[in-house]
C-alpha cells in the first residue's frame, strides 16, 4: 500500500512540473480543487523566488491601503466630510484564513464623510466621530465601535452583525433596514 501512495504522489510530481503528457489522465487534476492547489502551489513569490505558502495558512495578511485621497487610514486621522465610498478597510478572510487585515481606526474623525457601501467589517472605530455621516449599504459586521460616536448617521441598510456597540451615541441617527448586532432589523425612520 505504501509503495501505492508513492508511486501516486510522484506521478502527482511529474505532472505538476510538466514532466508527464498533459493529455494523460494520470496528469489531469481530478477536480477544479486540486487544479486551483497545483497552480497555486506552483506560484513563485516576487520576493524571493520560494513556493508559495498561501496553501499552508502560512501566508502574511494584506494590510488596508495607507491613503484613500488624502485621507489617511490610522488611528486618530483627522478626516471630516472625506469621501472613502466603497472603500475596502475591513478584515477578509480566504479558506478560513487572513487574507487581509482590517483598518485601525480608535479616535478618528469621520464625521460627515461618505463611507456608503464601503466594507468596515472589523475595522476598529473605538470612540471615533462618525456623526453625520453617510453609511448607507455599508457592511460593519464584527465592527469595534466601543464610545463611537455616530449621532445623525445616516444607517439605512447597513450590516452591524456581532459588531460590538457598547456606549454608542445614536441619537438622530436613520435607521431602514439596518441589520443590527443580534440579527434584528431596524426600520424606525424609513421614508
Amino acid at each position: 500500500m505504501k509503495y501505492l501512495w508513492g508511486l501516486l504522489g510522484l506521478v502527482s510530481i511529474i505532472a505538476a512540473c510538466g514532466g508527464a503528457d498533459s493529455q494523460s489522465p494520470a496528469a489531469a487534476p481530478t477536480s477544479a480543487v486540486s487544479a486551483a492547489a497545483t497552480s497555486v502551489a506552483a506560484t513563485p513569490t516576487a520576493s524571493t523566488g520560494a513556493i508559495d505558502d498561501t496553501m499552508m495558512g502560512e501566508a502574511t495578511p494584506l494590510p488596508v491601503p495607507d491613503n484613500i485621497g488624502d485621507c489617511e487610514i490610522k488611528p486618530h486621522t483627522q478626516c471630516p466630510g472625506a469621501d472613502l465610498h466603497g472603500a475596502n478597510l475591513g478584515a477578509a478572510t480566504v479558506a478560513g484564513h487572513p487574507a487581509r487585515l482590517a483598518a485601525e481606526l480608535r479616535g478618528a474623525n469621520f464625521h460627515g464623510a461618505d463611507l456608503s457601501q464601503a466594507n468596515l467589517s472589523r475595522v476598529i472605530f473605538e470612540g471615533a466621530d462618525l456623526g453625520q455621516a453617510n453609511l448607507r449599504d455599508a457592511i460593519l459586521q464584527s465592527a469595534f465601535l466601543y464610545q463611537a460616536d455616530l449621532s445623525g448617521a445616516d444607517l439605512t441598510g447597513v450590516v452591524f452583525t456581532f459588531a460590538d456597540m457598547e456606549d454608542v451615541k445614536l441619537d438622530g441617527a436613520v435607521f431602514c433596514r439596518t441589520v443590527m448586532p443580534d440579527g434584528s432589523i431596524r426600520n424606525d425612520n424609513c421614508p
